[in-house]
């Protein structure tokens, strides 16, 4: 209500200014309000609304400018300075140029407001992405993600998910103390990041002694059961070369297992707005957990459903092992153990 009494008095005032000048009989005064110096303020004023980033402050100036105009004009044919067609003409003439003026700088107005906002939204959607995949994955893994102008949402896709836990890690932690536990975990899940982060895996948490690594999201690259399994040797590699040092400290070796499986699962941002989490749901995730854990009971290290293999056979050397049988499914599926 403010900016249309602000713009309702500054209208007033040049009609007063404009009024005054004609009484003191000046000479510009036979050429009628209209052409008087002083008019020129309206067309300022108009030109000027924009500024104000608000299109119906803008109208209301046209609308008010246009009537004072009319009045303007009507005072000066009534006043004898123009003729009467020609002073009709003149008036509707100078009325549209005002109005003009005053809706065209709204709209500029309008629209460059719209744009900061729109530029502002963007930078905070940016920043938001940022804090939510940079615990996750790569700083070139994000980038991508802006790149590709990706919302943030749930949605379905086919993934291909990683679980790996250490085996008999409650019973090694019980023989250590809390800052040793500690520092054995970050040394470890150092030495695991960085083989995700270099595969193009994203990491999607921690749980307990366990991860949880999800490939195909929020990037897919075409090739994503692969990149999981190579993943899973290279985690191995990594782990023979990690317990060799964890020797040289007499610290106990570590031994993990692996759960690959790949299918459709949803995706996106879950939880309230004041925290949310970039995570998985769906059957295949339990699998890929039901596989890690039937490492324990099979002796073996890396096991991969036959969803997975069917994108590596041709890769890895895999042997098959034996059926399992899958939630929401009637017929149990084969499972591979990768070798190599």
């Amino acid at each position: 209500m403010g900016k249309y009494i602000h713009t309702s008095l500054d209208l007033i005032y040049v009609v007063v200014i404009l009024v005054g000048v004609s009484r003191m009989g000046k000479p510009y005064v036979f050429t009628g309000l209209l052409e008087a110096p002083p008019f020129f303020i309206i067309f300022l004023l108009n030109a000027l609304s924009g500024l104000r980033f608000d299109f119906k402050i803008s109208l209301y100036c046209a609308v008010v400018s246009i009537l004072v105009v009319f009045g303007l004009g009507f005072y000066d044919i009534y006043s004898g300075y123009l003729i009467i067609i020609g002073g009709i003409m003149h008036t509707l003439f100078k009325a549209s140029l005002v109005g003009g003026t005053a809706l065209v700088s709204g709209y500029i107005g309008h629209r460059s407001k719209e744009l900061v906002i729109q530029a502002i939204t963007e930078e905070e959607e940016k920043k938001f992405i940022k804090s939510i995949f940079g615990r996750y994955a790569t700083g070139e893994v994000v980038e991508d993600v802006l790149r590709r102008d990706l919302k943030l949402g749930g949605e379905e896709r086919e993934v291909t998910i990683l679980f790996s836990d250490i085996r008999n890690f409650t019973s090694i932690a019980a023989r250590l103390q809390p800052n040793e536990v500690v520092s054995l975990l970050n040394d470890y899940f150092s030495e695991m990041v960085e083989v995700i982060s270099r595969n193009g895996g994203t990491l999607n948490k921690f749980i307990g002694d366990g991860i949880l690594v999800i490939f195909g999201a929020p990037i897919r690259h075409g090739n994503d059961a692969e990149r999981a399994v190579m993943t899973a040797l290279e985690m191995m590699k990594k782990l023979e070369k990690f317990n060799l040092k964890q020797a040289e400290k007499d610290r106990e070796e570590l031994r993990i297992g692996i759960g690959i499986n790949t299918g459709r699962v949803i995706v996106g941002n879950i939880g309230s707005t004041e925290r949310m989490e970039y995570t998985i749901i769906g059957d295949a995730v339990n699998f890929a957990s039901r596989l890690e854990s039937l490492n324990k009971e099979l002796g073996t290290s890396i096991i991969i459903s036959q969803s997975t293999y069917q994108h590596v056979e041709k890769i890895v050397h895999a042997k098959k092992l034996k059926p399992v049988r899958v939630k929401g499914k009637e017929k149990s599926v084969w499972v591979y153990e990768v070798v190599r």
